[in-house]
């Protein structure tokens, strides 16, 4: 993703996005199991909703094939996959992907590499690259 302020420097964004995931995952460890089932009851409720217009509906089916996923059922198949989803899972998978060093030894191969992309109000850039992931 990319981050753009005119505010802070490119290593204090940084920073701070680190310092967030870090805390968020905290969050997520002491979140009530009923808490957590509320959040992922209304995600998929979400997910479930009929669209408000026919233009929403068409975009949303266009995105599909201008990506190249055509899964023109996503919304249905996101929510469906969300009532297989366990509080472990979801930090297993946080660690595995927002948490992760960059600079681990041995990354697994993957088609995934999250990366941050931020201009700082110092005019300078920074990227950011996490470590690789298996698995989609």
């Amino acid at each position: 993703f990319k981050v753009v302020t005119n505010c802070k420097s490119a290593d204090e964004v940084s920073t701070r996005i680190d310092q967030f995931i870090a805390e968020y995952r905290s969050e997520l460890i002491n979140m009530k199991a009923e808490a957590f089932m509320e959040h992922v009851v209304g995600l998929a409720k979400d997910k479930l909703q009929r669209f408000n217009s026919l233009e929403e509906e068409a975009g949303s089916l266009w995105s599909e094939i201008v990506e190249g996923r055509y899964d023109f059922e996503v919304h249905r198949n996101e929510a469906e996959v969300l009532r297989q989803l366990s509080k472990e899972n979801l930090i297993e998978a946080f660690d595995k992907y927002l948490l992760a060093p960059a600079s681990s030894p041995t990354p697994p191969p993957s088609s995934i590499s999250p990366s941050t992309s931020i201009e700082g109000g110092d005019g300078k850039k920074k990227r950011k690259k996490k470590k690789k992931a298996s698995g989609t």
